[in-house]
């Protein structure tokens, strides 16, 4: 009896190294996820077939690493501010898998750093508020800037009493 075998179509080499060209220049100018360049080449008119054979090459050339993106991306986020859930949906968006996206956040947004970027940033915008306002309005403000910037509940209640302590005793 023969082997079965699934027939995969003929990819013309010129085609794929023309997507492959274009995906390496994606990444030469920033990181990008399997997702994006898949995007990015089907907008180039590439098939999905040549897509996934062209992501595959550049996984295993060492090009196209999901899992070190995902870390690097969720730990910039974290440094410019955001808190874990606004991370995740920005990760989301990027199209990253569920797994890797869940082992960034667990490596790259541990609580207490996650603690100390809500604490910098509601630090910052405390001094852009009105020295003389509500201290409840102040309260409220400061708490819905930092969920905004997808921190939760709990830890914007501790980081807000925090600074509004600090602000009152220390004048900062």
């Amino acid at each position: 009896m023969g082997e079965s075998r699934v027939d995969t179509p003929e990819i013309n080499p010129a085609v794929f190294r023309k997507a492959y060209s274009a995906a390496i220049s994606k990444l030469s100018i920033r990181d990008h996820s399997r997702s994006e360049i898949k995007k990015a080449l089907a907008l180039k008119g590439f098939e999905e077939s040549i897509s996934d054979q062209v992501i595959k090459k550049l996984e295993n050339d060492g090009y196209l690493k999901e899992n070190e993106f995902a870390e690097r991306f969720a730990k910039s986020q974290l440094e410019k501010g955001y808190g874990r859930f606004r991370i995740k949906l920005k990760m989301n968006a990027k199209g990253l898998d569920e797994e890797a996206l869940e082992n960034a956040l667990e490596s790259s947004c541990p609580r207490e750093k996650e603690y100390e970027s809500a604490l910098s940033v509601a630090s910052k915008k405390l001094k852009t508020l009105i020295e003389d306002e509500d201290p409840g309005k102040k309260r409220a403000r400061l708490s819905r800037f930092l969920v905004s910037r997808g921190f939760d509940y709990d830890l914007t209640r501790e980081v807000v009493n925090k600074v509004l302590v600090l602000d009152y005793y220390c004048g900062e």
